[in-house]
């Protein structure tokens, strides 16, 4: 028999969830309940509905509640752990699914797991340390993804099978057009207040080129109010101000960012670009030509972007990944100091695309704990995302206390020193 699961993958607060089974047959049925709690406080009652609409705990027979009893043989193998959940929409950045079998009295029959994807037979990684069983699969694809485990135990011949769904996004870039003046998105950075400040540079015509400002080139390339891009050193060597193009309002999350620059023909051009300012120095320097650096025609983008005009192209310089905490993503520009024409700019505008959540999904939880001399060892589950703090007291109404903090993604041990009390408490806790 294939039992049904029925589930509630999201937090909510202190509710009731309710399903509806239609029993056929009187008998004794397996069943399991199975609870993940997060940050916050947590309750659990499980009941049933009687047809007047009151509610009865199981196991209250007093009361006509369903009565239970803890298995005791028999008692098959189940799927203690799915991620992502099921209905999960995941990037194209991360698509590896990953499924744990728990053992119960039978044992896991690891030579006859089948996972089908879309119908189709594939071949996972299988991991055994008892009493879990590790199946993971990392190259689904397409839109959507039903998936398909069946399993058996050692020693007994009926096949259990579990499907859920994971979608799969291959997320677009938005592209963002730097616009100078009083209302737009990229401003100028002033030595005197050592800040960035509103600036519309001077419109580019022919040899007003270094004076170190950029020039404003308005006749090619995208455009928010008008069609333009920013320009230094095409008519003369100069060492321009770095700007900073800001777009604000987005989620809080992980994002990978990008700066876009046009190039003619053959000629070579450079742009200084980063996710951290430098104002009293320089920004790394790209061409058309540099590793990271493509051709914005090969890309996917959410919004109408023109990538070439006549014989120019707009180039992509990938920037990286960047953590939004505020709704704000800023990236850095500048020119290729004192460069002269070689390294003409022709800046247009930056791009960002969301990788993830940027958090961990799930509370850590310390697995073990041990003490040698005066060092304790900790260790933890852990998501591949955000950072941890190791937290410490010395009694249970006592207040915790920091030890360490910005512990990276995925970090899930660690060895600090202890507080010298007689008696200590640790936690771990997601930034």
């Amino acid at each position: 028999m294939n039992a049904p699961e029925l589930s509630r993958n999201s937090a909510y607060s202190a509710t009731d969830t309710t399903f509806s089974m239609e029993i056929t047959e009187a008998g004794l049925y397996p069943f399991r309940l199975l609870q993940f709690q997060g940050s916050g406080g947590a309750n659990l009652e499980l009941f049933t509905i009687e047809p007047d609409g009151s509610k009865v705990l199981v196991n209250d027979s007093v009361h006509g509640g369903v009565r239970s009893w803890r298995a005791e043989a028999g008692l098959r193998p189940y799927v203690s752990w799915i991620d992502p959940v099921e209905d999960t929409l995941l990037t194209n950045t991360n698509t590896t699914v990953t499924i744990e079998l728990h053992d119960s009295t039978l044992i896991v029959d690891t030579s006859a797991i089948v996972m089908k994807v879309n119908g189709q037979t594939v071949s996972p990684t299988i991991n055994y340390t008892a009493p879990i069983t590790t199946i993971s699969y990392d190259s689904l694809g397409g839109d959507d993804n039903a998936i398909t485990l069946i399993y058996s135990a050692l020693g007994n011949g009926d096949l259990y099978t579990n499907k859920f769904n994971i979608s799969v996004l291959t997320p677009s870039i938005t592209y963002v057009d730097a616009v100078p003046g009083a209302k737009g998105n990229t401003t100028v950075w002033d030595a005197e207040s050592m800040s960035f400040v509103s600036y519309f540079p001077p419109e580019n015509v022919s040899g007003q080129g270094g004076d170190n400002e950029w020039e404003y080139e308005t006749d090619y390339a995208n455009t928010a109010d008008q069609p333009g891009w920013l320009e230094a050193n095409r008519e003369g060597a100069e060492d321009c101000p770095q700007l900073r193009t800001r777009v604000e309002g987005l989620e809080n999350g992980v994002y990978n960012a990008y700066v876009y620059f046009w190039g003619p023909g053959p000629q070579i051009v450079k742009i200084g670009a980063a996710l951290t300012n430098n104002p009293s120095g320089s920004l790394p320097v790209y061409t058309q030509e540099h590793a990271d650096a493509s051709d914005a025609m090969t890309n996917s983008f959410s919004n109408t972007v023109i990538v070439e005009e006549a014989d120019r192209n707009m180039y992509q310089v990938d920037l990286g990944l960047v953590t939004v905490t505020d709704g704000i993503l800023d990236v850095y520009i500048d020119d290729e100091a004192n460069g002269g024409f070689d390294s003409t700019v022709w800046y247009d505008g930056i791009g960002y695309k969301y990788v993830s959540a940027g958090g961990p999904e799930y509370a850590p939880v310390i697995t073990s704990i041990s003490v040698s001399g005066s060092t304790v060892t900790l260790s933890w589950t852990a998501d591949d995302a955000g950072s941890y703090t190791i937290e410490r007291k010395s009694s249970l109404t006592g207040k915790w206390s920091p030890v360490e903090t910005g512990l990276p993604a995925g970090n899930s041990i660690r060895s600090v020193p202890a507080g010298g009390g007689s008696t200590e408490f640790y936690r771990i806790t997601a930034e």
